[in-house]
């Protein structure tokens, strides 16, 4: 996930919690979560 894609999502889960949508927000944040995780273990693998 690029800084830009992580702005952007940060972005839409603003406009979620200020349309009242909060738990959609969080899950949107628990998923984008979960990728930065798996990027961060596959680049651990990846690591000779």
């Amino acid at each position: 996930m690029t800084q830009q894609q992580a702005e952007a999502v940060l972005a839409f889960a603003d406009v979620l919690l200020k349309r009242g949508r909060r738990q959609s927000a969080e899950l949107l944040l628990t998923l984008m979560e979960t990728e930065l995780e798996a990027l961060e273990q596959d680049q651990l693998e990846q690591r000779p």
